[in-house]
Parts: structure tokens; sequence; C-alpha cells
């Protein structure tokens, strides 16, 4: 699904992704691809994050010359290049914490993605997460008293977006509709036992009870 959407960009011959390990052992999205026209990696990240959620977003962008190739014709994975994993993408402007909730925050992602260091603006998707850790990021909150949502995360993925989440308070808005209920209160008015007919006893036969998820007798 990455693949087909970088390479529906005007510009992109071939994609592949793959996912590698850091010495972290943190998986990072790997997105090599060739190109017929030069194509700027803030463009591809903005064509392909309408097409694909946050944590389906590679993290690192590198591309070819030539895909290598199998003697079938078929692009050879193996022999893709070694990259340098820690030269993740990020072209945000750093901006200091500066509330006590930023600051606290922004120290749990630093640590949950071993990433220094993390500014108001940084995505946490963009630089290095993806949805494990965003389940681990949640859980170190909650351990120290900061209690969100996990979709907050993938809603709210910047430390500044995150933060004012919180601030404004977890809560639902919710808005009802003006409608007329004439006609459907009188349907409801014979939804009453006087008006529920008892039907005769009667032999069914051999039964078989069958549950959800598999036979039951």
């Amino acid at each position: 699904e990455i693949e087909n959407a970088i390479c529906g960009i005007d510009g992109i011959s071939q994609a592949v992704v793959v996912v590698r390990k850091n010495n972290e052992g943190r998986q990072l999205i790997c997105a090599f691809y060739t190109e017929h026209n030069a194509v700027d990696v803030a463009n591809i990240k903005s064509a392909i994050s309408s097409k694909l959620p946050k944590y389906m977003m590679p993290h690192i962008f590198t591309v070819l010359p030539e895909m290598p190739l199998t003697p079938s014709g078929k692009i050879n994975r193996k022999a893709l290049p070694d990259i340098d994993l820690t030269n993740i993408s990020n072209d945000v402007e750093y901006v200091k914490p500066q509330t006590e909730l930023q600051k606290e925050l922004g120290k749990l992602m630093e640590k949950v993605l071993n990433y220094s260091p993390i500014g108001l603006n940084d995505d946490f998707f963009d630089i290095g997460g993806d949805s494990l850790k965003a389940i681990e990021f949640v859980s170190k909150a909650h351990s120290e008293g900061i209690y969100f949502n996990l979709q907050a995360v993938f809603d709210n993925p910047t430390l500044k977006g995150l933060c004012e989440y919180i601030e404004n308070g977890d809560k639902e808005q919710i808005s009802f509709k003006d409608m007329d209920f004439t006609q459907i209160n009188k349907v409801l008015e014979k939804n009453t036992l006087e008006d529920v007919s008892i039907s005769e006893k009667c032999g069914v036969g051999n039964t078989l009870f069958a549950g959800a998820t598999g036979f039951l007798g």
C-alpha cells in the first residue's frame, strides 16, 4: 500500500518499502525509490500523507539511480543498500517546550522514541513513532499521572497539539438534531407487554446449538 502511494506520484518510476531495525531495535519504515524526474522528499511526504495513516508514513526516504533486480527481473529486496538509520526525515524547526506539561510529555516522548530534542511542532510519527510506540507512550504517560487515550496521539501527533488536547479536556462534543418524533412515538406506544402475543407451546424437534466461536452441542 505504501509502495503504491509513492508510485502514484508524478516523477517516481519505482518504489519499494522495507522495515529495518536500528541499533536500539526500533523498527523503521524505509522507502527506496527511483525517479525519471527529480522529486523533493517533502513533496513525496505531502502527497502520500492524504492517502496513508500516520503510522504508515516511511521514516527514511532514499532515492536510487536504479533498483537492484533478480535474474528474473523482479526487485531484489535483499540487495537494497545499507542506509543510515539515524537519518530520519524531519525538516521541522525546533521550538522548545514551555509549560510543565509540554516539558514532561516531551521527555517521555524522547525516551520512547530515543530521539532528542523533541520540540513543540515535531510529529510523533515523523520522528520514528509507530502504533506500538504510541501504545508505549500512552502507558508511560498514564504511569506519570497524565491521562489521554491512544486515539489522541493519532489525532494530535505533535507535542503542542497533544498538550492542547489534554488541557482542553478529553471530552466528546455531542450535539442533537432538532427532530419531530410524533410519528415515531405513535409506533412506540404499542410497544407494551399487553400488545405482545403469547405463542402456544409446541415441539421443536431436534435442535442444534452453535456459538459464535464454534460448535456447542
